[in-house]
């Protein structure tokens, strides 16, 4: 008896058996379409390496990071200067909002307030002079243009005196140099050792600043003087007070009535 053809079948062929009859899958059809490569999970459609998808995300991470951190850079930055101009902006306005009449009043009442102590220490007023001259002179040359004693403006020499504490008189041409630039000027004669420990002590608190503290042998009379630019006042003995106010009139920068035609010079 002649078996019966399924329909479908070429004539002549034999069923195998052990044939599938289902369709593919979709996953078996895109294999078929590339090649017979692997999508995920081994090697990528198009011939790339195992695990260069998981590198390619550790990569975009990092640069990620990256651009955060930049970013974070970026901004604290930004407020540090804003902090920083900020600050600037409030001591400008604050210097210019005081004017130098009040300045000046306020440094007056703190002369009012010492005046016992400096009749105690034997000190006359602030003196003011006018300006001698500001002409530099070669080592050679004797200044003929001064006005008080110490000086307090006039012909110099070319190099100013740093400020520290000199335990030996130095060139009073080049200390006059220094009070163009802002400087103050201690300077004493005959005076006890304790005191001039107190000038040391006191220098030393403004070391790096435009101070100067040393002996000068050609004062008028023993005791100390205080010199800025055409300022003067002279005291018979050491007293802090009188001192520290001086320092803080005259001394560039905290002195804002100095009167130094140079005050930025070092």
């Amino acid at each position: 008896m002649a078996k019966t053809r399924k329909p479908g079948q070429p004539a002549g062929s034999k069923q195998n058996p052990s044939q599938s009859t289902v369709p593919p899958t979709l996953a078996e059809r895109a294999r078929a379409r590339s090649g017979g490569k692997s999508g995920p999970g081994g090697t990528e459609a198009g011939g790339g390496k195992p695990g260069a998808g998981k590198a390619g995300k550790g990569a975009a991470a990092r640069r990620a990071a990256q651009q955060r951190t930049r970013r974070r850079t970026l901004v604290y930055s930004a407020i540090a200067l804003l902090a920083i101009g900020g600050l600037v902006t409030y001591i400008m306005v604050g210097d210019r909002a005081e004017s130098p009449e009040a300045i000046q009043k306020t440094f007056d009442e703190r002369q009012a307030s010492l005046a016992g102590a400096r009749a105690a220490a034997g000190c006359n007023e602030i003196q003011q002079f006018p300006m001698a001259g500001q002409t530099h002179i070669t080592p050679d040359k004797q200044p003929s243009n001064w006005n008080s004693n110490p000086p307090t403006s006039g012909d110099h020499l070319g190099e100013p005196q740093p400020g520290g504490f000199y335990p030996e008189q130095q060139d009073e041409r080049a200390v006059v140099h220094s009070l163009e630039h802002g400087y103050v000027a201690i300077q004493y004669k005959n005076i006890p050792q304790d005191q001039i420990g107190q000038l040391q002590a006191l220098q030393n608190s403004f070391t790096g600043q435009k101070l100067i503290v040393m002996p000068y042998d050609a004062l008028p009379a023993d005791g100390v003087a205080l010199s800025a630019w055409t300022r003067n006042q002279t005291c018979k003995t050491v007293d802090r007070g009188v001192i520290d106010a001086f320092v803080d009139g005259y001394m560039v920068p905290r002195g804002r009535l100095s009167a130094a035609p140079e005050p930025t010079a070092p």
